[in-house]
């Protein structure tokens, strides 16, 4: 009997594990911003060091941890499409595989956990798209895992919760407000100079890619912060989007943020059932991991949310799922019968195979324009061209237009040796990448510029949530276009100058050193 059930088991294992896998073939795209880290990648695997722009150290990407991992399978393949998709649905597969079996032990609310996640646009889009999201999904779901462990040693336990929420600080920077509660409520419940220590130990990664970003780079943050967060838009504009952000999540994804809310709700039950002679630092613990997904939303609606609808969203959202485990497997029997255990898998089993219909029957959606409020189903908008399950034999993979322009420049410039053109596209993901190492590439929303990055965009004009619009001063392109300071404005010269001496610059020349040290790495 025992055999056969674990057979049982092991047959259900396996066809939810088969059904997630063609669900994110089925729905696998890559989208252009991904391609903005894809064009770092070729150049440090071809010897150009972890640049966009040749001979200019920017980092325009903010998933170092994503890009490293990345750079290993391209250094053999020299093909970056596949390669990336297929990480990717490997990584989002095993992060399914802990979360519902591992983490879970129930068999029937591992498989509404599975309905819940199949449901989830947020969580589908972005196990694939090519950008960190798969890798954030595990680091979180390892976290979760480890933080609910009573097996490990409490300082061995408070390292590796460090460690993790540092793997996933390097993999994308602002992950570290998920974990922060949880962190926070850890030290505070094992305080002491040792276990300080312990979570310092811990950090490592984090701190290690910061010192080599300031040193490399010339400063702390990525170039992206400075390009989005920074433009000279009103907080409460910013606000304001932010929760059209949210609305967009409710009307068209409403499963991600009530997974979420839920998390929050049920953590609130437990703390007022648990009795209140029970010490404090137990009856709070509820809070730890819920609030770490309420700390990472108000972030982003401060920010502005995104233009891809969902994106920053799916990290929350498994935090919140992880965190519901316990209080899913509480809705069924503790005390099993055969019958019940029957009942409850079938019913659950069932209900998984009928939602993980709907990824293999749904018809190609496509979103050709932009609505008002800037926000994009980016996986419909890219699906036509970047859909795994599109691809034909073409010479350009994926076909979309800007990949294609890309390639094009790259053909006509392939005889050229020392030449290098400089062009002016807003675009640069696809055709950064399929242009290649001759092109120099300027950027107007300064996502490759630091220059850029820093200049206000008018706010007299219309402008979009992520892509910030600058003008060039006169002078810039004559500038970029004959490595001279041709910018006519004094002062806007003098800036250019600053940063040019920074991110072109002798690494360890001391003047570069004393402009990063007047700019305190910002």
């Amino acid at each position: 009997m025992f055999v056969t059930k674990t057979l049982v088991q092991k047959s259900i294992i396996s066809l939810i594990i088969l059904l997630f896998t063609f669900a994110l073939i089925r729905t696998a795209w890559i989208g252009d911003d991904a391609f903005i880290t894809f064009r770092t990648i070729d150049n440090l695997v071809n010897g150009y060091g972890a640049v966009w722009n040749i001979g200019e150290r920017v980092q325009t990407y903010t998933n170092p941890l994503w890009m490293l991992l990345l750079t290993v399978p391209y250094f053999f393949s020299h093909e970056i499409y596949f390669t990336a998709l297929f990480l990717s649905i490997g990584i989002s597969l095993v992060a399914i595989y802990v979360l519902l079996f591992q983490l879970q032990k129930n068999m029937a609310a591992s498989l509404l956990t599975a309905s819940i996640l199949l449901i989830s646009h947020a969580f589908i889009d972005f196990s694939t798209s090519g950008l960190e999201n798969p890798l954030t999904h595990l680091l979180i779901i390892a976290f979760v895992f480890t933080y609910f462990s009573t097996k490990a040693l409490p300082r061995r336990r408070l390292f590796m919760l460090a460690l993790i929420a540092s793997l996933a600080m390097v993999n994308r920077l602002d992950s570290i407000l998920l974990f922060l509660p949880a962190l926070l409520f850890e030290l505070y419940r094992q305080l002491s100079w040792r276990n300080l220590s312990t979570m310092l130990l811990g950090a490592l990664p984090v701190i290690t890619w910061e010192i080599f970003a300031l040193i490399y780079y010339g400063f702390f943050l990525p170039n992206t912060y400075f390009a989005k967060l920074h433009a000279g838009i009103p907080a409460i504009h910013l606000i304001y989007q932010g929760l059209i952000y949210c609305l967009e999540s409710l009307k068209n994804d409403p499963i991600t943020l009530l997974v979420i809310i839920a998390s929050l709700v049920c953590s609130y039950h437990l703390y007022k059932n648990t009795p209140s002679h029970t010490n404090f630092a137990l009856r709070i613990s509820h809070f730890a991991l819920p609030l770490g997904s309420l700390l990472y939303i108000l972030y982003v609606i401060k920010n502005g949310g995104d233009f891809m609808a969902g994106r920053f969203f799916s990290a929350p959202f498994i935090l919140g799922l992880a965190s519901l485990q316990p209080t899913i497997s509480a809705f069924f029997p503790e005390k099993k019968t055969k019958e019940s255990v029957i009942i409850s898998t079938s019913i659950c089993l069932g209900i998984f195979i009928a939602i993980s219909s709907y990824w293999f029957s749904q018809p190609i959606s496509v979103e050709p324009t932009i609505p008002l409020n800037g926000i994009v189903n980016e996986r419909g908008f890219f699906f036509p061209s970047t859909a795994l399950v599109n691809q034909t034999r073409s010479q350009v993979v994926p076909p979309h237009s800007w990949a294609i322009y890309g390639a094009q420049i790259r053909s006509d410039n392939s005889s050229h040796r020392s030449y290098q053109q400089t062009i002016i596209f807003p675009n640069i993901g696809f055709l950064g990448y399929f242009a290649g190492p001759k092109i120099y590439i300027i950027d107007p929303l300064g996502i490759a510029d630091p220059f850029i990055a820093r200049e206000s965009i008018d706010l007299q004009k219309e402008w979009r949530i992520g892509h910030y619009v600058r003008t060039l001063p006169n002078g810039y392109l004559e500038s970029k276009e004959e490595k001279n300071n041709k910018i006519l404005s004094a002062e806007k010269a003098a800036h250019y100058e600053t940063f040019q001496k920074i991110i072109a610059g002798p690494i360890f020349a001391p003047e570069r050193w004393q402009l990063i040290w007047q700019r305190k790495g910002f």
